[in-house]
């Protein structure tokens, strides 16, 4: 087995390499689409989308958001200013309390099931990805690990507070993402499991009126019809029908083999848990009990396969792995040893590699998009530009974002887009200046110029047309 000098220099090479992606790391779509919720939301008091503009009356007021999510992002705007930086550090500040309370769970446990734990983690390519990006899966992988930690605490202990704190936990994970409703769920079917069932229903009583500050801006605005209208009609949501969560089940293993980089991580978790299935059974078995319910749960109800949604099982799940581990390295035979540090090798080689494209896709976006704003026109006018334009323009132009336009422009107007739709809807919008890149260019035949529109800036992938 490696020592846990060699797992610790493991964790410290890519702990190190993950804070330095903080900074030097491009901006991800999330970034600035969900960044743009919590920055009107600081600025203005209510969350609205100016990128988003004519779609769903998204501009006036959205109520389908990550409501706690960007209630966190709105104080850290309203403390320190726009940034990507600002919005990066929300993953930063949960992951420093995520590990505190790992460090609790382990603290009379195996140090080196402790120092395997964190190294898978902060090699795991999905958490590299995703830890340093505006997204609510790492804060809700947080709070989920604080729930359940509080959840074990009780069933070991029978102290009431700390029922009452994982249930509080679990509704405030559904306040930061609808997708937190699997950890009430997980709570209480856990508590009914082990036949408890008077704390069942209390975890209930006290997850549902915490989870219930969801709606408290639909209660407050009255808004129950734009708030089902936006819900139903969500872009980013597929309707699947009657046999929806029939496919959603049997399409889930599209999750653990969508890309090379799922692969990688199915290649040492499957076999490793296979190997050593007794042995969690009977000493992990509230953490098996915990990712069955939780990833069962994704799996019928998310037809989104997307790996990002296993962050939120993660934490047990690799906690399983790191047990399963040691406990091969003390009890296997040499030759399986042999088998399962190549894939604990192939693991790690998995995470340099995500950490690497990372390092590689890194691009200073503000200071790119403060040189693009010479061709863009008068400060305050209306702009449609690429979504990272962002930052940190949005502070002087009204921009309507690129990406939703093409995406979604012919699904809500019934006809197909073509260059002349395209630039007659710019002049029916008032948009005085046009920045696209290649989404936009690889679907319609721009020329240089078209009607009162022509080209004065292009390079590489972008091209900026402005209102003659």
């Amino acid at each position: 087995m490696p020592s846990n000098k060699i797992i610790f220099s493991i964790l410290f090479i890519f702990t190190t390499t993950l804070l330095i992606t903080f900074y030097h790391r491009a901006i991800h779509l999330d970034d600035v689409w969900l960044g743009e919720h919590a920055y009107w939301l600081a600025k203005e008091g209510v969350v609205r989308s100016e990128l988003f503009r004519g779609l769903l009356d998204y501009e006036s007021q959205l109520f389908v958001y990550h409501k706690f999510f960007v209630l966190n992002g709105a104080w850290l705007i309203s403390l320190f200013g726009w940034s990507p930086y600002v919005l990066k550090s929300i993953g930063l500040l949960y992951s420093l309390i995520f590990f505190i309370f790992v460090f609790r769970y382990y603290k009379n446990s195996s140090q080196t099931q402790c120092l395997l734990f964190s190294a898978l983690l902060v090699s795991n390519p999905v958490f590299i990805e995703y830890v340093f990006v505006y997204r609510p899966e790492v804060m809700l992988m947080s709070l989920g690990f604080l729930s359940f930690f509080f959840l074990k605490k009780y069933l070991e202990s029978s102290k009431w507070i700390h029922l009452l704190l994982s249930a509080g936990l679990a509704g405030l994970c559904f306040y930061t993402h609808l997708n937190g409703l699997v950890y009430i769920g997980a709570g209480g079917l856990t508590l009914l499991l082990y036949r408890k069932i008077g704390p069942a229903l209390l975890f209930g009583g006290i997850a549902t009126p915490v989870a219930a500050l969801y709606f408290l801006d639909v209660y407050q605005a009255n808004a129950w019809e734009p708030y089902l209208s936006q819900f139903n009609n969500d872009p980013a949501v597929e309707k699947r029908g009657s046999w929806g969560l029939v496919l959603n089940l049997l399409e889930e293993h599209k999750r653990f083999f969508h890309s090379p980089r799922e692969i990688g991580i199915s290649l040492l978790v499957i076999p490793v848990l296979a190997l050593r299935w007794k042995s969690i059974f009977y000493h992990k078995r509230l953490e098996l009990m915990y990712v069955i319910i939780i990833s069962f749960s994704l799996a019928v109800l998310h037809d989104i396969k997307t790996s990002k949604y296993m962050l939120l099982y993660l934490p047990q799940l690799l906690i399983l792995v790191a047990f399963a581990l040691e406990n091969i390295y003390l009890q296997v035979a040499a030759n399986w040893k042999k088998g399962v540090t190549v894939l604990l090798g192939l693991y790690f080689l998995n995470g340099l590699v995500s950490a690497s494209i990372l390092f590689l896709k890194n691009k200073n976006q503000p200071a790119y998009n403060q040189q693009i704003t010479q061709y863009m026109g008068e400060k305050g006018g209306n702009v449609m530009a690429v979504m990272p334009f962002v930052f940190n323009e949005i502070e002087n132009f009204r921009i309507m974002g690129q990406h939703y336009y093409v995406a979604l422009y012919e699904k809500y107007t019934g006809e197909p887009l073509t260059t002349e739709a395209f630039f007659k809807d710019m002049e029916q919008k008032e948009i005085q200046a046009i920045l696209i890149d290649e989404d936009l260019l690889n679907k319609l035949p721009l020329p240089l110029e078209y009607g009162n529109y022509r080209c004065i800036f292009q390079e590489e992938e972008i091209r900026v047309y402005q209102k003659k």
